[in-house]
This record gives structure tokens, C-alpha cells and sequence, in this order.
């Protein structure tokens, strides 16, 4: 492809990555968040099939756009680390924006705390404390509902570790089950605390 060619290539992607930019903000003033947040990924999605372009790479699956802009300019410290999870939080609200139909507001309280602790861990945010930071957040949203705080005993670490890691591959089971397991737990432990007292 001529230099001519190239750049009038990306000024049409980075034109159709703006509209959705500007698309998606529209629809969020709107409280129209599933498309909204479909629009942005899009937005972001163009703006990455701009870059690969430079580098003379063409993809039109997702999974292969994300694997090629990680190795060729994530890998390389171009970006940094942090955009991977940027990107894949971006590509699960548009997952679940278009293709799920269920309500956050039915689930139960404890499953929107572990959803939430999974995806605060997946955009992994800060250079380190970013698991102390997540469970401290975990906590806040349980106690803010009634729960005591979640407090991972080192017995049970393995097994967290393994379920948040299952997150990534959008299987939320694990984590939720053990979340629950370890808030039942503590309550426990509380109750029979609190009728120690009494007695």
C-alpha cells in the first residue's frame, strides 16, 4: 500500500473510531449504557485497527486484533501494560451490552460484589496493591450491605487466586462461590461471637 494510500486508510478508521467515540458519549447522556458501552468498545476497537495498520497488519476478528496490538505494542512498552485491561474490560461491557439481558439489579448483593472485585482485578489499574486495593473495595461494597468484610484465609488463597484467573475467561462461578463460602463463614464466626457476649 503507497504512503498516499495508507493515510487516507487511517483518516477513514480514525473518522469511524471518532463517530463511535462520539456516538457512545450521546448514548450514555442518555442512560442508553448497553449501546453506549458497545459504541465505545468500537471506538476503541478502530482506533487499534488504525495502529496495527502502520505496522502493515490486518485483522478483522476480535481476538486477533486484541492478540496483535498486546504483541505489537503492549510487549513492546509502546503502551502500557494497563491498556490490555482496559481493553478487555471495554470488550466485556459490549459483550455483556449486547448479548446479555439480565438486570444487575436482581442479582443478589454478594454476586454483584464478587462481578465488581473481578472486574476492578481485570483492569489491574495501579503498578502494585492492586489485589489489597480490590479486596479493601470488596469489603467496603459488602459492609455497605449488610455483610461483614471478606477476608481471604491463607488456607483459601490458591483457590482464589484460581478463581479470580477463571474471571478472565468470563467464568464468574468460581469466585462467586467462594466469596460466598468465605462471607458465610465469617458470619458465622460472628454470630457465635456476638452470642458468646450475650450469654
Amino acid at each position: 500500500m503507497s504512503e498516499d494510500k495508507l493515510i487516507k486508510k487511517l483518516h477513514e478508521i480514525m473518522s469511524k473510531s471518532s463517530q463511535s467515540l462520539d456516538d457512545a458519549t450521546l448514548l450514555y447522556k442518555k442512560s442508553s449504557y448497553d449501546s453506549s458501552a458497545s459504541l465505545a468498545y468500537y471506538a476503541v476497537f478502530h482506533a487499534i485497527q488504525a495502529l496495527l495498520l502502520t505496522k502493515g497488519l490486518a485483522f478483522s476478528k476480535h481476538t486477533q486484533v486484541k492478540g496483535a496490538f498486546n504483541k505489537e505494542f503492549i510487549h513492546t512498552g509502546i503502551f502500557p501494560k494497563s491498556f490490555t485491561g482496559i481493553v478487555e474490560r471495554l470488550f466485556k461491557d459490549r459483550q455483556i451490552g449486547d448479548y446479555e439481558y439480565s438486570d444487575a439489579k436482581d442479582k443478589h448483593p454478594l454476586e454483584r460484589a464478587s462481578d465488581l472485585h473481578a472486574e476492578f482485578e481485570s483492569i489491574h489499574p495501579f503498578i502494585d496493591g492492586n489485589g489489597r486495593i480490590g479486596r479493601l473495595l470488596l469489603s467496603i461494597f459488602t459492609m455497605k450491605n449488610g455483610y461483614c468484610p471478606v477476608i481471604i484465609p491463607p488456607i483459601r488463597r490458591a483457590e482464589y487466586i484460581s478463581a479470580l484467573q477463571k474471571t478472565n475467561k468470563r467464568d464468574l462461578n468460581a469466585l462467586r462461590t467462594l466469596l460466598l463460602s468465605v462471607v458465610y463463614e465469617e458470619m458465622k464466626s460472628l454470630l457465635k461471637l456476638v452470642e458468646s457476649l450475650v450469654k
